[in-house]
């Protein structure tokens, strides 16, 4: 019994993407968003390259999508300004305790002005940019110094671990690890079993 649980584990993880370092820089609602749903994101600037940490100035994300009609995953698309360009509504706001908000609204595909029925979101591409004196001079971006994704779904049952936070964790055959993970469905049922 205990093989087949450990193939059942083996399984799940194969088939569900582990979004470990999401977790840690970025927090939002709802943790299954859809293109035309309002999203809240969070950063915890002391995650990912910590580069916000302590920040004291004025914090505005640098955003775009990857959508179905993007040739890699760094093809952003509808990106609404230019790099250097700090606009209001593209601009955070601080929670204290290091921690950054911002709301896609009044949904993202309206946000970013997508109008192509046949044109699908299939992530939010964010870096964030620490502004003093008109001038950036920090970002907050992922672990590795890399951009910030979040996956977003099509409405259909999906689930991801939030739990283990790091991206691997390495057990002796002695000790356990705690798995947590989240999941939606629209209809019918979701079962781990």
């Amino acid at each position: 019994m205990r093989k087949l649980f450990t193939i059942q584990i083996l399984l799940i993880l194969s088939l569900l993407s582990i979004q470990s370092s999401l977790a840690q820089v970025v927090s939002f609602t709802p943790s299954f968003a859809t293109q035309n749903d309002t999203l809240v994101v969070v950063l915890d600037a002391t995650q990912g390259n910590a580069g916000l940490e302590d920040f004291t100035g004025s914090v505005f994300l640098h955003t775009g999508v990857i959508t179905n009609k993007s040739t890699s995953g760094s093809d952003w698309k509808y990106v609404p300004f230019g790099w250097e360009t700090n606009d209001p509504s593209v601009q955070a706001t601080d929670l204290g305790n290091n921690k950054w908000e911002f709301t896609y609204r009044p949904s993202i595909r309206e946000f970013f002005g997508i109008t192509d029925p046949t044109e699908v979101i299939e992530q939010v591409a964010i870096v964030y940019k620490g502004v003093q004196g008109g001038s950036i001079v920090a970002e907050g971006k992922d672990v590795g110094n890399t951009d910030i994704f979040i996956e977003l779904t099509a409405g259909e049952a999906a689930a991801r671990f939030v739990e283990p936070t790091s991206e691997y964790e390495f057990i002796q055959n002695d000790e356990t690890i705690d798995l947590v993970g989240i999941g939606t469905v629209s209809s019918g049922t979701l079962a781990l079993s």
